[in-house]
């Protein structure tokens, strides 16, 4: 469906910067709960979708979806399963699609991009030129395709309630301290919108480390809101997704169980039982804003995620790794050379008790810079392995179709 002006009739799309759907002809704005759907017999406004409720889940209400044809041109658009916002490939219309004859679930909720097209470049050239290390060529990109497109995600409203035995070496007085074996401890969390992606594309860690998304500026969903803006419904149920949102209740969990005996006193903690219980209170469905730029490297083509409500950027890059080896080496030089020469003051002090002064004083050294060096070289590698696993999802041609496959304008 096409939101059009009622003063001119031309296609509105939402402003992030407005909170509003404006007009580009006649610089018209309008809030979503504003517009009132209507059309005429040769033209409909909007190609309205009906809901219906569904008698088996008093919280699902559903929308009857159709084949879609671009009310502006009448072109029919070819789209993927999940994408239910677009533009059109022919007119360029910004179009809310439903494409083919099925059944799907009406969101509850909305995060409105707040985030416009053009910072969001501008956002990510402006970290990518604090970053050191990263190629030049990569830090004056260009652009291959920047699309703005709506996430679904589930949210689970969870109580966890959880009895947990541990051994534990707590201090006594005096500073000792002793081992205590059956170290009771229970509490309840109380989890509300705990998110979960619903999408088989996007995984978990490039979706959470776009966090966070604040709720408290969830809205309540209008269509209007993915006028301008792509959108996919989800294609991962909340019942195949019902286990990942208890095991991430129950790192949660047990995280806050454990700085809990930590603000106690205790010194160490080892898990010996538990017996979680899990009540899901209600699941909610909504759309998170996510901005995704792509463009190339040597030939690869690399996808970078901002959070289209927060500016938050998350994707790794390649780095020089020539010069971030020159630097790690005379840094670690930088470093052993206080305690290098500390050493040779002592091996030469001692010249009346040293047979060889100066090969001490060389063995210090060269042992004073390999006590700093190895260290690094194993932090060095550990980063290394970090920044190959993120790479993997801003090289990975699954989210480079994911993005590229959408229409044209």
């Amino acid at each position: 469906m096409i939101y059009r002006c009622p003063n001119c009739a031309a296609a509105l799309t939402y402003d992030p910067s407005r909170g509003c759907l404006v007009c580009d002809r006649c610089d018209s704005a309008f809030r979503p709960e504003e517009l009132i759907v209507t059309g005429t017999e040769d033209e409909p406004i909007v190609d309205m979708p009906s809901f219906q409720e569904n008698s088996d889940d008093a919280h699902t209400e559903q929308m009857q979806c159709h084949i879609f044809t671009c009310t502006a041109c009448g072109a029919e658009v070819i789209i993927n399963d999940v994408e239910t916002a677009t533009f059109c490939i022919y007119c360029g219309q910004p179009t809310v699609v439903f494409s083919r004859v099925s059944q799907q679930l009406k969101p509850d909720y909305i995060i409105p991009f707040k985030i416009q097209k053009e910072a969001v470049a501008l956002n990510i050239r402006y970290n990518l030129r604090k970053k050191f290390f990263i190629p030049k060529e990569i830090k004056n990109f260009q652009i291959d395709t920047l699309r703005g497109i709506y996430v679904p995600f589930w949210l689970y409203d969870i109580d966890y309630y959880d009895k947990q035995y541990f051994t534990v070496e707590m201090k006594i007085l005096g500073g000792a301290t002793r081992i205590h074996k059956g170290y009771f401890r229970e509490a309840i969390s109380k989890f509300e919108d705990l998110r979960i992606a619903a999408s088989r594309v996007l995984e978990d860690e490039e979706i959470y480390s776009l966090e966070p998304f604040y709720s408290e500026e969830m809205m309540p969903f209008m269509p209007g809101y993915l006028s301008g803006f792509y959108a996919d419904c989800f294609d991962l149920g909340k019942e195949q997704l019902w286990g990942k949102a208890v095991l991430r209740a129950q790192e949660y969990f047990d995280y806050d169980m454990r700085q809990a005996l930590y603000k106690k006193g205790i010194e160490s903690e080892l898990l010996e039982s538990k017996s979680p219980e899990v009540t899901l209170k209600k699941v909610s469905y909504a759309l998170f804003p996510v901005w995704f730029l792509t463009f190339r490297y040597h030939g690869e083509a690399y996808t970078m995620f901002v959070n289209g409500q927060t500016g938050k950027l998350a994707g790794n890059l390649p780095v020089k790794k020539l010069r971030a080896t020159i630097l790690f080496a005379l840094w670690t030089l930088i470093l052993s050379i206080p305690f290098s020469g500390f050493s040779v003051i002592c091996c030469l002090s001692m010249r009346d008790t040293v047979k060889h002064p100066l090969s001490h004083s060389i063995a210090f050294t060269i042992f004073s810079y390999l006590l700093f060096l190895i260290p690094g070289l194993l932090f060095g590698r550990y980063f290394s392995s970090r920044l190959k696993k993120g790479m993997r999802y801003t090289k990975s041609s699954k989210i480079h179709r994911f993005v590229k496959e959408r229409q044209e304008v």
